[in-house]
């Protein structure tokens, strides 16, 4: 029974966003966070706050690194 409760998020569920967009508007265009989330909601007609934009640029950034190291390393075979 307690696992059962583990599973279960509490709150709100979260948006689903087009990250391809985000990382776009964010590095090639220099936008802010506001201007991101204006620019978001004019390309894909949905609502989206700039605080979930930057949670959202900032999720992919950190993934992003997190995947290079980690083919920086495979292609030097060093061994995790």
């Amino acid at each position: 029974m307690d696992e059962q409760h583990r599973l279960i998020k509490k709150g709100r569920p979260s948006l689903s966003v087009d990250y391809a967009i985000v990382l776009r508007l964010g590095d090639d265009d220099n936008l802010g966070w506001s201007r991101m989330a204006e620019a978001y909601r004019r390309i894909t007609g949905q609502w989206i706050s700039r605080d979930t934009v930057k949670r959202r640029y900032l999720e992919v950034k950190a993934k992003n690194q997190q995947f290079k190291t980690l083919s920086e390393l495979s292609k030097w075979k060093i061994k995790i």
